[in-house]
């Protein structure tokens, strides 16, 4: 039954054409009369978002059971060498890491550290290769198996698995969606060369009479080189909102194409859930991009209240930035009741039996939301009013804000994931107060 719930509620149906949806092979790969990896992992993850929707110890007594069986077939695969890299085994990856136990599982053993999963997908992905793309499977798995990671390496400022293969960077110039993900990429290592240059702007060793040391200005070249470099991100965010309708159009027919930032014809239009979480992940990566460069000013003027970034920024470029800040959390925020698909094409509000496919897919962007000090307080309101509904109406438990470590020592501001990062989280109350556990996208804590 909790496999059941799982599927109607969490995977998206198939469809007509090849755009890519929330698991929706998964049935199709599932063998229920098997007792293997991905069967064991994904029962696991089920058994969490029943627990979660309607309670029950025996449930949660079995996720656990489930969940330490499959990571025991994953470590004796690891160990004989007999972990093959296909769609099964990588969705069993996928799937693992909606559930890390935060000491022990139930057989006493350690469940492992959720930064290993991050290591794991990407391990899988690059065994694949680009070939993986070639089938609709594989190409919808490597889009989840990539935001997953992304949002790994926002948490953790850690870019070492941002883009398998570089498939999305050189698919880029050909597919739209894959562009997207680059563009995203490509936000995170900007983000990674700002804190990278703030430490060092701030750690630059000076002469001995208190003047900069011979290096101070290439390092403010760098910067400046980097600040340029951000710019011109900007600019393919705002061209690949003008050029993507043409590519919907000619792919995806029955699609409504993205809007453009700010386009006041995209309230009469009815958005498709998967083109509507599209557009919100795209906005999330400007909208990173945008608070990053306010952030890195901030810390400029902490460091040095007299510091002229004039230079850097230009006159009444901070003015934009903030603006961009609030118009894309805007767009963001009217494209979710599509991606919930909560209105209909007629504009008739609605229940989806698969509103939860579109939540795990937005609910990290939308934290994202809560954790933009440049948000405007009704935002805010707005984007936790959302995250709300999904926290209990749909059992995502880590579907709440996201508070700000404070600002120190020149670094940028980061998530405190002390609640966890996976929508079926379940802290217990001891836990929480000792530990402060980072998670994966679908990371799950014991009760």
């Amino acid at each position: 039954m909790s496999l059941c719930y799982f599927v109607r509620r969490f995977v998206s149906p198939g469809c007509s054409d090849s755009y890519p949806g929330h698991l929706t092979f998964l049935p199709d790969i599932l063998d229920t009369d098997n007792h293997g990896l991905l069967e064991l992992a994904t029962l696991s993850v089920a058994q969490i978002a029943a627990f979660n929707q309607y309670g029950g110890d025996q449930l949660l007594r079995n996720a656990h059971k489930n969940h330490g069986r499959a990571i025991r077939q994953l470590r004796d695969a690891i160990n004989a060498n007999t972990l093959y890299p296909d769609d099964k085994s990588t969705t069993a990856v996928l799937m693992l890491s909606a559930f890390i136990v935060p000491a022990q599982d139930v057989s006493g053993e350690n469940s492992g550290d959720p930064k290993s999963h991050a290591s794991g997908l990407y391990y899988l992905l690059e065994r694949r290769g680009p070939e993986q793309l070639s089938t609709r499977v594989g190409f919808e798995l490597y889009v989840l198996a990539l935001i997953r990671l992304q949002v790994y390496c926002f948490i953790y400022n850690d870019i070492s698995y941002i883009d398998p293969c570089g498939i999305s960077e050189v698919l880029g110039f050909l597919n739209p969606i894959m562009q997207a993900f680059y563009m995203v990429s490509r936000t995170l290592k900007l983000r990674h060369s700002l804190l990278f240059a703030d430490r060092t702007a701030y750690n630059s060793p000076h002469n001995v009479d208190g003047s900069e040391f011979d290096g101070a200005e290439s390092i403010k070249t760098d910067e400046a080189a980097i600040l340029q470099e951000c710019f011109d991100a900007l600019e393919k965010f705002h061209r690949w909102d003008s050029e993507a309708g043409d590519y919907w159009k000619s792919t995806f027919g029955d699609r409504t194409e993205p809007s453009t930032l700010n386009d006041p014809a995209a309230a009469t239009r009815h958005f498709d859930l998967e083109t509507a979480c599209t557009m919100i992940l795209v906005r999330s990566g400007k909208l990173m991009l945008l608070d990053s460069l306010l952030h890195y000013h901030q810390n400029k003027q902490q460091l040095d209240p007299h510091a002229d970034t004039t230079p850097l920024f230009g006159e009444n470029m901070l003015s934009l930035i903030e603006q961009g800040v609030w118009n894309t959390i805007d767009d963001m925020l009217s494209c979710v009741p599509y991606a919930l698909g909560d209105l209909d094409p007629n504009g008739r509000r609605r229940v989806l039996d698969h509103d939860g496919a579109g939540a795990l897919v937005i609910f990290q962007p939308l934290r994202l939301i809560t954790f933009c000090l440049y948000s405007k307080p009704e935002q805010v309101a707005a984007c936790e009013e959302v995250l709300k509904r999904l926290n209990t109406s749909m059992g995502l438990r880590s579907a709440i804000s996201w508070t700000n470590d404070p600002l120190n020592d020149g670094q940028l501001m980061r998530p405190n994931s002390s609640l966890g990062d996976g929508p079926f989280n379940i802290v217990n109350s001891e836990n929480q107060k000792m530990q402060d556990l980072e998670r994966d996208m679908f990371d799950v804590s014991l009760k």
